[in-house]
């Protein structure tokens, strides 16, 4: 059971709904994040840029229910542009009680918008990776196959021992960025050509524009996080050299 909506949750679940309707059936290589600020990205080349919007936050709510707030920045794409709505999990005070609650709000998010596919992005806290994991379980049989489910990951996640392996979602997509203590290590073992250890952290990466880019290496697609602020330029500019490469 949701928590009680907001009285714009039904306009704004048709606008996500919107969103989403053209939806393939997996990302392009190239994906733009497009997180709780408006945004007009109707320039980008929608037939090799997608965007992966900021859709909803749930949080800890009452009687082991999780609270929903839902997106309430505009977002404008192009036409036709691959969509997918990010759910972000909030990192303090969800538990196991909260997980059935927290997959139905996510199902619920993917049935309005009509989406192809689906991102989780939870930093969750060691305490919790074994709730998390059952989280996924959960929700890759609510979704079946059809829908393509990513989740982004911690730096620390993809070290030797990583407890990334064999999870039941099609994509991790680690997040080279504001990754505290260790992040001029990270940076350093990506310049030296090197990779993460974690074999699911290799397909994909997320980087993000208010930040100095790491070395990117291979990669079947690519996320790109446009920061606060910063100059449409910047992320024209690194879609365009990211496409080239292709």
């Amino acid at each position: 059971m949701l928590a009680r909506k907001k009285p714009g949750a039904l306009i704004l679940g048709a606008v996500l709904w919107v969103l989403c309707a053209q939806a393939g059936p997996k990302p392009p290589a190239v994906m733009v994040w497009a997180w709780e600020q408006p945004m007009d990205l109707r320039r980008l080349d929608q037939s090799r840029v997608g965007v992966a919007f900021y859709a909803a936050m749930l949080g800890p709510g009452q009687d082991g229910h999780v609270r929903v707030e839902l997106r309430r920045q505009s977002l404008r794409t192009a036409f036709g542009a691959f969509e997918m709505p990010v759910v972000r999990l909030s990192s303090y005070g969800l538990g196991a009680s909260h997980m059935a609650s927290a997959a139905a709000a996510v199902m619920k998010i993917v049935q309005t918008t009509k989406a192809r596919a689906v991102q989780i992005d939870y930093d969750a806290p060691a305490s919790e990776l074994k709730n998390y994991r059952g989280l996924l379980r959960d929700l890759r049989a609510r979704l079946g196959p059809e829908v393509f489910l990513s989740i982004t990951a911690l730096a620390s996640w993809c070290g030797q021992d990583s407890w990334l392996q064999d999870l039941p979602v099609d994509e991790v997509v680690p997040m080279a960025f504001r990754m505290g203590a260790e992040d001029p290590a990270w940076r350093n073992m990506l310049a030296a050509g090197r990779d993460f250890a974690a074999p699911a952290c290799r397909n994909s990466l997320g980087v993000t524009l208010d930040e100095k880019l790491p070395a990117i290496p291979p990669r079947q697609r690519i996320y790109i996080f446009t920061g606060w602020q910063q100059p449409d330029t910047r992320l024209d500019e690194l879609t365009q050299k990211l496409e080239q490469k292709r």
